[in-house]
């Protein structure tokens, strides 16, 4: 069995700082579907000595949450749950994670990178994406009293049971939505005085028209045609960076494009860095916004942020 975490314990025996080189660790059918056992082995491999360097490959690579790390987790204004973890760094005195220009390319409800107890830790050149987005959002094409017509990009899979709006990916997994918000889609901001629908209960009524469109039924939406409804994620699930407990960080030249919760949320934490970190959306894939919360927080942190 892969070790649960990149852990290191006073009883280890500590060796040379090391080079290590996910490329060593994957094969040619990881690279196509799920990078995560080597992400692992890797981590492992960094474990056995301070102030390690992680050199990610360059390219894609696709991360899914099967072989994840995992652990229940209480993070600040994101919310409680049993995470699937692709880095799990505990207890660690250095390590620098070289991107390389990774994207990393996550499927599911995966938190991307948690930091804890650990000291001088720097993740640099790198992007990250979801297959899926944790949100949902369509187009507005049509408009009347109490409804409104929608059409959803191919990543939105659509699912009305009885008849109610429900959202999946290509692996029957579901993304449950809590708010409605319209954004002005050539000025790509909340679109002007509207209201913030809150959803309460399963979902929206809904029917499946012939054209692929789907009608949703609200007793006071209103919205303008060609702007685009954005369905808000249920719950943070899944931040980009989790830092609990961390003593120096140097997170510079990364892009996140999306994750399942906040960008960075850090506590508990000090002296952190973060440089040319942009939190925007995917380039060439026409989203609205990039993730569900806000893109750092920062709570009963110190020193240097």
């Amino acid at each position: 069995m892969l070790t649960a975490a990149l852990c290191m314990a006073a009883s280890c025996t500590r060796e040379a700082p090391r080079t290590v080189y996910l490329q060593d660790y994957l094969t040619p059918e990881m690279l196509e579907t799920d990078a995560e056992p080597a992400i692992r082995l890797a981590l492992e491999e960094c474990s056995k000595s301070s102030n390690s360097t992680l050199v990610l490959p360059g390219d894609t690579l696709r991360i899914r949450p099967d072989y994840c790390f995992g652990k229940y987790q209480i993070i600040s204004n994101n919310d409680p749950s049993d995470k699937r973890i692709a880095f799990e760094i505990d207890g660690v005195d250095g390590l620098t994670i070289e991107g390389n220009n990774t994207l990393l390319l996550f499927s599911g409800f995966v938190s991307p990178f948690n930091i804890e107890n650990s000291k001088n830790i720097t993740i640099r050149n790198l992007s990250m994406d979801y297959t899926r987005t944790h949100h949902s959002e369509g187009t507005v094409t049509g408009t009347g009293k109490g409804w409104v017509t929608l059409r959803f990009p191919e990543d939105y899979i659509i699912r009305i049971q009885n008849g109610i709006l429900a959202f999946r990916d290509q692996d029957k997994v579901e993304y449950p939505y809590c708010n409605l918000l319209e954004f002005d889609s050539e000025k790509r901001e909340v679109a002007h005085y509207v209201h913030d629908h809150w959803i309460w209960g399963a979902g929206l009524q809904a029917e499946q028209l012939p054209d692929g469109q789907v009608k949703v039924y609200k007793d006071d939406i209103e919205a303008t045609v060609g702007n685009i409804l954005v369905f808000g994620a249920k719950a943070r699930l899944c931040p980009g960076f989790t830092l609990d407990g961390v003593d120096g960080f140097l997170m510079e030249n990364v892009n996140i494009w999306h994750c399942g919760g906040m960008g960075v949320i850090a506590q508990r934490s000090s002296d952190l860095e973060l440089n040319r970190v942009n939190v925007v959306p995917s380039p060439g894939k026409d989203r609205m916004i990039s993730i569900p919360a806000s893109a750092t927080h920062f709570i009963n942190c110190k020193g240097y942020i």
